[in-house]
């Protein structure tokens, strides 16, 4: 009974090695090797925020290749022609390649705009470039409203270096957020955070950051 327990065990934990080390990989760029249920994880690991991994692995198995983040294999294209070629050039042949999809579709569902593969997302693209098109977007007009907007950023900035005691630093990240959030809302909604508009942007931007928060 011992050795037929123990040979069961041999058979499943070979099963395994070969599952792990050969059958999930074969038809996948070279890589890292990765370890059973956390593929790579250990090795993304060692030294955040992880970034020289991706390097070593690019000079070991080209510009091409595969780890593994726990069983979910990732594909990594290193180099910019790579990229534009394959995902910018032939872009239609890469969709519905979400990863973590059953996940994301417990998480956040799979109609929002964001999250929405396939046909679907071929239509709502088509209509949201329409849409665009129609709001400037390849034409000056989008152009005019960038500049309009940073040239008013710029003023205010002029007007809180003004007021910064000297030797004192100025905060511009507020500044930055509201050149861009008032482009959007002048595409979207056809108005800009100006004036008494600007505290309706800071508390548009509070509970967008709260939600953020919650959700993640």
């Amino acid at each position: 009974m011992f050795f037929l327990f123990f040979g069961i065990l041999l058979a499943l934990f070979q099963l395994l090695l070969f599952y792990n080390f050969y059958w999930k990989r074969r038809h996948l760029p070279p890589g890292p090797t990765p370890l059973p249920i956390v593929g790579n994880l250990l090795e993304l690991g060692k030294k955040p925020p992880g970034y020289d991994i991706f390097l070593k692995w690019r000079e070991e198995y080209g510009p091409i290749y595969t780890y593994w983040v726990g069983e979910q294999p990732m594909v990594a294209f290193t180099e910019y022609s790579l990229i534009n070629e394959t995902i910018v050039k032939d872009g239609d042949n890469y969709t519905d390649r979400d990863f973590f999809q059953d996940f994301y579709t417990l998480a956040r569902g799979k109609n929002g705009l964001v999250h929405m593969e396939g046909q679907a997302w071929r239509e709502h693209r088509k209509f949201l470039m329409n849409v665009f098109r129609n709001l400037g977007v390849g034409k000056n007009l989008l152009e005019q409203k960038v500049l309009s907007e940073f040239s008013s950023m710029c003023g205010n900035m002029d007007k809180a270096i003004g007021e910064c005691p000297i030797g004192e630093d100025m905060e511009i990240i507020s500044h930055l957020d509201l050149c861009v959030g008032s482009i959007i809302n002048s595409l979207l909604f056809g108005y800009q955070f100006h004036g008494e508009k600007t505290e309706e942007f800071v508390e548009l931007k509070k509970i967008l950051n709260e939600y953020m928060y919650d959700f993640f």
